[in-house]
């Protein structure tokens, strides 16, 4: 099974997401970021799954039930690297 990377980018976005969640309802923000990692983690299995949507061979994934987006590719080895985690409303790569 592929493995999945987190970037430094990806940890950082996932910490100020935590951090301002935490702020405006303490109880949400773990489960948040749990389920933000778990959608993540879960790339493992089916990373292929989500199109091609930007240059460079980058893929979104929707994080269920949020409205958050995970911008990830595969690499030649099948590994997933996951680049960045992202509020929907937030404008796109272009």
């Amino acid at each position: 099974m592929p493995k999945v990377r987190w970037t430094d980018e990806a940890l950082s976005d996932l910490r100020g997401i935590l951090q301002y969640v935490d702020e405006r309802n303490p109880f949400a923000a773990i489960d948040l970021v749990e389920t933000i990692i778990a959608s993540g983690n879960a790339l493992a299995a089916f990373a292929a799954r989500n199109p091609i949507r930007y240059p460079a061979q980058l893929r979104e994934r929707p994080v269920l039930g949020t409205r958050y987006l995970l911008l990830y590719r595969i690499e030649p080895n099948d590994s997933v690297v996951i680049l960045s985690v992202r509020h929907g409303a937030r404008s796109r790569l272009r």
